[in-house]
């Protein structure tokens, strides 16, 4: 129900004449060689390649690009996600209590953070309306590059016990909305 731009492939476009076509089949197949099997990864990744740009750009099927850890990928927006969740099984183990925090001094990257979760709504709401979910992959996207310059400068399980308080509730909160959007794009984690 959601168009596609054209999708070739980097010895340029799909040509029966020139032998150059991908059957659903095969690269149904081809992913999960790719994955050792692991089909949330594989097949996330081919979803998220095939939404990922507005539907009036050309789509290009670039396996590495496919499975990046770098960025604008599946795989890159599930492993923002395990990351999130190792930071806050770490504090399960330990026992640690969320506090409530009264005006917490936030850092740059914390208000950029808290700023693209109030945006989630808002996104989900437009994507939804403009039949447009590049515009949600877009957003995770952007999250989780955020997230993954957060994670990079500030510390959370070290921080002092008000600040690691209100940074795991972050991370929580960045957790839930990668799963949710993910969720809304038919992508697992």
């Amino acid at each position: 129900h959601v168009s596609l731009g054209l999708v070739i492939l980097p010895e340029g476009k799909m040509s029966t004449r020139k032998g150059r076509v991908v059957l659903l089949d095969d690269l149904l197949k081809e992913v999960l060689e790719k994955t050792n099997s692991n089909k949330i990864i594989g097949y996330g990744a081919l979803i998220y390649n095939a939404i990922h740009s507005s539907p009036e750009k050309t789509v290009i099927f670039d396996w590495e690009k496919m499975l990046s850890l770098s960025g604008n990928s599946a795989p890159y927006l599930q492993y923002g996600y395990v990351r999130c969740k190792g930071i806050l099984s770490k504090t399960q183990d330990s026992g640690f209590k969320i506090q409530e925090i009264n005006n917490p001094t936030l850092s740059n990257i914390e208000k950029k953070l808290v700023k693209l979760l109030a945006f989630f709504p808002e996104t989900c709401q437009q994507a939804q309306q403009l039949n447009s979910p590049h515009l949600l992959a877009n957003y995770l996207n952007n999250l989780v590059q955020n997230f993954n310059r957060f994670y990079a400068t500030e510390r959370v399980l070290e921080a002092e016990e008000s600040v690691k308080s209100f940074r795991l509730q972050l991370v929580a909160s960045i957790a839930q909305v990668i799963k949710n959007g993910l969720a809304l794009l038919n992508i697992q984690v």
